[in-house]
């Protein structure tokens, strides 16, 4: 049984749960080709992350490797003026290979302590 060169990547859902702004973001993503991963939806309090889909609407495989100085997520997280540290932009592009079978879905986190 051979790949499917046609099939669409995977949809995937992305939950964000932010640290000070409290505003957790949950991405919906659909594949639509093998090459092509979709920005469905964006359920989030924050107006911000909210101009995403209406900047990124979909991304090709070759795009999600980019340097971020050329990357077309942090791109439009730039113009949607989301806070330099927002968790979100990381998190689309994780989920966008994972809806490509480029990663596997593990969670991620960052822990903060005062020393």
């Amino acid at each position: 049984m051979g790949t499917n060169h046609n099939a669409p990547g995977k949809h995937v859902r992305v939950i964000v749960q932010p640290g000070d702004c409290g505003l957790e973001t949950i991405l919906t993503l659909v594949g639509q080709s093998p090459r092509m991963v979709g920005l469905k939806s964006v359920d989030s309090e924050c107006k911000r992350v909210h101009r995403l889909p209406t900047l990124l609407e979909s991304i090709d495989l070759e795009h999600i490797f980019y340097p971020i100085s050329k990357n077309p997520v942090y791109m439009a997280a730039e113009k949607a003026r989301l806070h330099p540290s927002c968790a979100v932009p990381a998190a689309l592009l994780k989920g966008m290979e994972i809806s490509l079978d480029l990663a596997v879905p593990k969670n991620t986190s960052a822990i903060y302590e005062i020393l």
